[in-house]
């Protein structure tokens, strides 16, 4: 009888044992789940932060460019300079 008690609580140690290790081994797997998902939300996120930074790079370049700038100037009213310059005649000697 204390045998057969013995192995009933030993068995029972054993199954407590097996569900503490089967909930941790699921916890620590949704743990990695929502880790995974948030690394590829994350990385996702960040391919389209870096297109939108080409487009605005690309963007940037095309309105900096001298020709645009020469357009934008003639849009505003800025004409090329036709600058003349007189000689102021010498001064009197003493």
């Amino acid at each position: 009888m204390k045998s057969f008690k013995l192995s009933l609580i030993l068995n029972v140690m054993l199954a407590v044992l097996i569900l503490f290790s089967v909930a941790a081994k699921i916890l620590y797997s949704d743990k990695t789940a929502i880790a995974g998902t948030k690394y590829f939300d994350l990385n996702t996120e960040i391919a389209s932060i870096e297109r939108e930074n080409e487009l605005l790079r690309a963007d940037y370049l095309s309105s900096a460019s001298l020709m645009k700038i020469l357009e934008k100037a003639r849009e505003l009213g800025y004409t090329d300079s036709s600058v003349e310059y007189y000689k102021a005649p010498g001064l009197a000697s003493r």
